[in-house]
């Protein structure tokens, strides 16, 4: 496989991961999302189909068009992680929400897992954009 197809493909599997693992949580395990939560994911979900067809094209310029809602997605992310540290009453998670709770998966927050796939999303972006496209790996 070449360099930028693996970097493409990389970042396609980590937002399906991040789409599959939110809505099993969110809907089927009873884990009710704050609208912080909303907000990421309508930043994540269409990344799916973005990143799809990049990866179906092999085309690395892809970057261009999703940057923006990854870096909104990451400051929502890394707002509502900060958040949670601050003392005070939260703002957005309120007490019928468990995103901020610790027993999320494994003492992971959700918010944190969250900016981890934008991160993740966007590391293999900047790698794709970089790759060569005749470069084995």
């Amino acid at each position: 496989m070449y360099a930028r197809a693996f970097f493409l493909y990389s970042a396609w599997c980590i937002a399906i991961l991040g789409t599959l693992g939110s809505l099993y949580f969110g809907e089927g395990g009873g884990k009710t999302p704050c609208p912080l939560c909303w907000y990421q994911r309508i930043c994540l979900f269409p990344l799916v189909f973005l990143l799809g067809v990049s990866v179906y094209k092999n085309f690395a310029m892809i970057w261009q068009f999703v940057i923006y809602q990854i870096v909104l997605g990451m400051g929502f992310a890394l707002y509502q992680l900060l958040q949670s540290y601050l003392p005070g009453e939260q703002i957005f998670c309120g007490k019928n929400t468990s995103c901020l709770s610790q027993d999320a998966i494994y003492g992971i927050p959700f918010a944190f897992l969250s900016l981890l796939a934008f991160s993740g999303i966007l590391l293999c972006l900047i790698a794709a954009q970089f790759g060569k496209s005749e470069e084995k790996l």
